[in-house]
């Protein structure tokens, strides 16, 4: 894996490898959000048998890579979820509790606005609320 001349070479495994993980955040993995279907596995790469001495070495080398890729993802995984559980609490209120809410006052300055145009819209500009007109 510490083999930087030969990582590009890998970059294309390492993307299929993100995109067809499960992420906790989606729920499941990008390509399954992106195409509606779970991603097909690769597993038959290395299953088939092959008389050509190159071409089964370039699968049990990208067999390699690929658990190496794999164990990676996880560490990191690991990693940043252990990070971010550091800052979490875990915290249960009952209604009717009395909790402080620290808030922190934002002022938006601009304002990305894509409506039809011809239609009214109301927008919080720094001047207050403003009727705008779509052009």
């Amino acid at each position: 894996m510490h083999q930087p001349e030969q990582w590009f070479q890998w970059l294309s495994l390492a993307q299929w490898w993100y995109n067809s993980s499960h992420h906790s955040t989606l729920g499941m993995s990008p390509f399954q959000a992106l195409y509606g279907y779970a991603p097909p596995r690769m597993e038959w790469l290395a299953q088939e048998p092959t008389l050509v001495a190159a071409v089964e070495e370039v699968l049990q080398r990208r067999a390699n890579m690929d658990h190496a890729l794999k164990n990676q993802l996880e560490t990191a995984r690991h990693r940043m979820k252990q990070l971010a559980d550091k800052k979490r609490t875990n915290r249960e209120f009952a209604e009717g509790d009395w909790v402080f809410l620290k808030l922190h006052p934002y002022r938006q300055n601009s304002v990305a606005v894509s409506l039809i145009p011809g239609t009214m819209a109301l927008i919080r500009s720094a001047k207050g609320l403003e009727w705008w007109l779509m052009s």
